[in-house]
């Protein structure tokens, strides 16, 4: 095999046909193998494991998994493996990933499908963080690098949250109603907590009842402060990253 196919040779080294494709899909062949049957094996970089038979007939074989290598975060509850394909680069500016989410459920891989976002940006872009709720895990919220809150129930986006219907607040002097949400997480009680970056409220909470309550921290955080991830402990401290060197936020939920 070459870098771009197979070919087959006869004992004299007379060529008995090549392949570029299988089943329509481009190879790019790593390694090739001719089994007893006569049926040549393919390594290929594209498209997993392929079969041209002896007979002409070509198969594909690929296991299952995500429909993209994208990940910067994911959650897991019993059954359920959820990923956020998004991310930011060094100064936290966005790489607008467009491969949206997927998850394992039921052992089957699927990929949510996107909605048109609701801001001027266009699409929705840059999933940063996912959680699962553990009291409804048909239910998944995710956090978005522009576009707010995403709530996805039974592998269909249902709601998105922005200044509209929330506490959520656009960046400052953005003009496009850009909306950084890096953290999502929830308690145990199905409570969720994400982090609001470049806002008076850095830290937002919305009850298992769907009542959001935004928390001001006063000069502890002002409107500049990029905010990160945020992870709810068993003891159900709140901790919240401020990236960049900033430091730690923790809050005391029990009163």
């Amino acid at each position: 095999c070459t870098f771009q196919r197979v070919e087959r040779f006869d004992t004299d080294l007379n060529s008995l046909g090549f392949r570029n494709f299988i089943t329509g899909v481009l190879m790019n062949p790593r390694q090739a193998k001719l089994s007893a049957a006569n049926d040549v094996w393919i390594a290929s970089q594209f498209g997993g494991l392929m079969r041209w038979g002896s007979d002409g007939s070509e198969s594909v074989f690929t296991p299952t998994g995500p429909p993209s290598n994208e990940c910067r975060r994911l959650d897991a509850y019993n059954d359920n493996v959820w990923v956020a394909s998004g991310g930011v680069d060094v100064i936290w500016d966005n790489r607008y990933v467009k491969d949206g989410v997927y998850g394992l459920v039921d052992d089957r891989w699927d990929r949510v499908a996107l909605v048109e976002g609701e801001n001027a940006i266009g699409s929705i872009n840059d999933f940063m963080d996912v959680a699962v709720d553990p009291t409804n895990n048909s239910r998944v919220m995710f956090g978005t690098w522009e576009e707010g809150l995403v709530e996805v129930v039974n592998g269909v986006i249902t709601n998105i949250y922005n200044e509209e219907n929330s506490p959520l607040m656009v960046r400052p002097g953005n003009t496009e109603g850009w909306i950084g949400v890096a953290g999502v997480d929830y308690d145990e009680n199905g409570n969720l907590w994400m982090t609001n970056t470049y806002s008076e409220n850095p830290l937002i909470l919305r009850t298992a009842g769907g009542t959001f309550v935004p928390m001001n921290f006063g000069n502890e955080i002002d409107e500049d402060q990029l905010v990160g991830d945020v992870m709810v402990d068993v003891n159900n401290y709140v901790w919240v990253i401020l990236p960049r060197g900033e430091g730690m936020l923790v809050r005391d939920t029990r009163g």
